[in-house]
């Protein structure tokens, strides 16, 4: 990380960011963390809804 280059965003409803493999991301990956010493664990105050790939493969078979 280099502290000149400035953050890049990105909005995880588009399906080109949000899917750079072409399949949506595991649900694992947007609730599983690593706890850091001496940090409280705390809900967010919105909780998103991405598109998993739990979501993606129960609607194709839908």
């Amino acid at each position: 990380m280099d502290v000149e280059n400035e953050p890049v965003g990105w909005d995880p409803s588009d399906p080109a960011i949000a899917h750079p493999w072409g399949l949506p991301a595991r649900q694992a990956w947007f609730e599983e963390a690593t706890p850091f010493a001496g940090i409280t664990i705390s809900e967010p105050q919105v909780k998103p809804s991405p598109m998993t790939l739990e979501k993606y493969l129960a609607k194709q078979n839908a």
